[in-house]
């Protein structure tokens, strides 16, 4: 039978979200890069330098506004954001998500890709612009990958609020995490390979599911073509 945290989380399919976790090391970065290349319009939250290919890497929030009014609504962008003061972070989410809403309709998708997101969603607290791009994000032509060492250290919003998650190597789970790959194994008919003993994804060739990491509810194959497709989607045709 499926838990109602399962059935919860696919209520919620709406939010194109994905939600990536590991230790360091694991693959994690690498899968967020490889899941954000079909995007032409990209937002990666940097704040540990690890995402490379970018047209502009802005450390203050006046070069980051800047530069996305200049591409919004008709260039392709790469813009990391690794801003020198960390209270510019939740300023530039609350602009990020006024923009979206703002033009929705008028623009392709755009891709927030938010690494370390426990520094804004701890398991207590979520930064208020934060929750709203990952509960209603979607509605506005806004997908996210959001990336962390470990579930347990974010707040359940952005497992609950993702489509997909897939989860690298590590130790820590939270019981809700640890549910939902039984849940999805099955569902599927399978036996999923819980995080502790997945190796990590080494420089050689593609991660493989089972081995390098978990994906749920669906294996990383049947999903990955609807991702793909929503980076091609033009909102208002």
């Amino acid at each position: 039978a499926m838990s109602a945290v399962m059935s919860r989380a696919r209520e919620r399919r709406v939010n194109q979200g994905i939600f990536i976790s590991g230790m360091t090391g694991s693959g994690k970065s690498r899968m967020a890069e490889l899941l954000a290349k079909p995007w032409r319009r990209v937002v990666f939250i940097d704040p540990t330098r690890s995402f490379e290919d970018v047209d502009l890497r802005a450390s203050t929030l006046a070069e980051a506004s800047e530069f996305l009014k200049t591409r919004w609504l008709n260039k392709p962008f790469r813009l990391a954001v690794s801003f020198h003061d960390e209270d510019d972070y939740p300023r530039f989410f609350a602009a990020f998500a006024r923009l979206a809403v703002g033009t929705f309709g008028r623009a392709d998708n755009v891709l927030l890709v938010m690494d370390e997101v426990d520094m804004w969603s701890s398991p207590r607290k979520v930064e208020k612009s934060v929750s709203y791009l990952l509960r209603y994000g979607r509605h506005f032509g806004v997908c996210w990958i959001a990336v962390c060492r470990a579930d347990v250290q974010t707040h359940r919003d952005v497992r609950m609020n993702a489509t997909e998650i897939v989860v690298f190597r590590q130790g820590m789970l939270s019981p809700e995490l640890k549910q939902m790959i039984q849940d999805a194994g099955i569902v599927r008919g399978e036996s999923l390979t819980m995080p502790a003993r997945l190796k990590k994804w080494n420089h050689s060739g593609d991660a493989s599911e089972g081995e390098h990491y978990v994906a749920l509810p669906e294996p990383f194959g049947d999903w990955r073509p609807t991702w793909e497709g929503l980076a091609k989607v033009r909102e208002g045709h």
